[in-house]
């Protein structure tokens, strides 16, 4: 089972190197990098629990299940909704 997911990176960062590695085979993806001088982007991502790294969800991906990629897949959804909803 793949599903396509979008994944939000700082540029160089070792983590989220080893964590796209471990995604790898599990699902498909298209890498995002965040610029930190956007306020409005980090803004509505730290609101969803991201901290600058991937994965900023916590998924056993030894094990992927329907349920977790799931929960992947809305809270992506939410992160796009709220960078292409305009600012305030």
């Amino acid at each position: 089972m793949l599903l396509k997911v979008t994944i939000y990176t700082k540029s160089g960062c070792p983590d989220c190197a080893a964590a796209k590695t471990k995604l790898r085979g599990y699902v498909t993806y298209e890498e995002v990098v965040v610029d930190p001088a956007n306020e409005n982007q980090l803004r509505a991502l730290s609101a969803l629990g991201w901290n600058g790294h991937v994965p900023w969800f916590q998924v056993n991906l030894e094990e992927p299940n329907e349920a977790a990629l799931s929960a992947i897949a809305y809270g992506l959804h939410e992160i796009q909704r709220l960078l292409q909803a305009p600012s305030q």
